[in-house]
């Protein structure tokens, strides 16, 4: 748990930096916006989605399948991501 939330925390300061970077300044409230609302309306199709999971296949199975799942759209995102290639910060967008 140490290791994963060390790692969350690394990851969503490099996140939320790019991503603050590469948008306008005009954009910033409008882009923190939709992603906040697409972050918060997903929690309960999760829920959601995991409570018949543990009801069809049992809460071992249900936990089982997601952590699978997620270390692997985890590691795809990893790979695939053209954040990968970057090997310095775009320049600042005008405004």
């Amino acid at each position: 748990m140490l290791v994963f939330d060390f790692g969350a925390v690394l990851y969503g300061i490099n996140y939320l930096a790019l991503r603050q970077a590469i948008t306008p300044d005009r954009l910033l409230g409008r882009m923190t916006a939709t992603m906040r609302f697409l972050t918060v309306a997903s929690a309960p199709l999760g829920s959601l989605f995991g409570g018949a999971m543990a009801t069809g296949i049992g809460l071992r199975g249900t936990l089982l399948t997601v952590g699978v799942l997620g270390l692997a759209l985890a590691g795809s995102a990893v790979m695939w991501s053209p954040v990968r290639r970057h090997r310095q910060l775009p320049a600042p967008a005008a405004d």
